[in-house]
């Protein structure tokens, strides 16, 4: 019975992430248009300032939702290939599970090699070794070059920040506010920096 929650618990929530991602992406395409047809009954000096924030929420939240999706097939081909090399059966599987579960940040990885291991270790002990260390090498690696880039470009959050947030979420919603942490977070910091802009605008020299 123990196992039987686990298991819907965790279904639970990848369904709810799966329909985040979902509508995420519709609310990225429909979302300006929506905006540009309420504008007009706001003043022109708050219209203009309502724009920036906007644009610049939905490019945070396009470029990040864009990397982690990226991100996700890159890690679901590497582990398919690893996999296929290892001889490793259920390769497609295991490869699509650890693809889905590396858009969950910091446990998602945890998440993906715990099946992909556990299946090693029963093809053969130096196999399971492997699949490790590779998905372990592959995630360092993505994290100090491509997510670091997507985080510059899009949310611009300090490590610590990712930290404390995704720790607030875990502690709020569980593993689903483990995945809305960030995009939320880089929202509030869109927000602040823009009204922080518009209060104290650059002076003219």
């Amino acid at each position: 019975k123990p196992a039987v929650h686990v298991a819907r618990s965790l279904l639970s929530t990848l369904t709810a992430v799966a329909t985040i991602i979902v509508m995420t992406f519709l609310l990225l395409l429909e979302g300006p248009r929506m905006m540009a047809s309420g504008l007009p009954i706001l003043a022109p000096p708050l219209q203009q300032k309502v724009s920036t924030i906007v644009r610049d929420i939905v490019q945070a939240l396009a470029g990040y939702m864009g990397g982690v999706v990226a991100t996700s097939v890159l890690a679901g081909l590497v582990a398919y290939l690893a996999l296929w090399a290892l001889g490793i059966p259920f390769r497609g599987v295991l490869a699509l599970w650890i693809g889905f579960t590396a858009m969950i940040p910091l446990v998602g990885v945890v998440l993906g090699v715990i099946p992909a291991a556990l299946v090693g270790f029963i093809h053969s002990t130096p196999a399971g070794i492997a699949i490790i260390v590779l998905l372990l090498a592959f995630h360092i690696a993505e994290n100090r070059t491509l997510g670091k880039r997507i985080n510059a470009r899009t949310i611009a959050l300090s490590p610590l920040a990712v930290a404390v947030s995704v720790l607030a979420g875990l502690q709020l919603l569980g593993f689903l506010g483990v995945f809305l942490a960030i995009p939320a977070a880089g929202v509030i910091h869109v927000l602040i920096r823009d009204l922080w802009a518009f209060r104290h605008p650059p002076r003219s020299e």
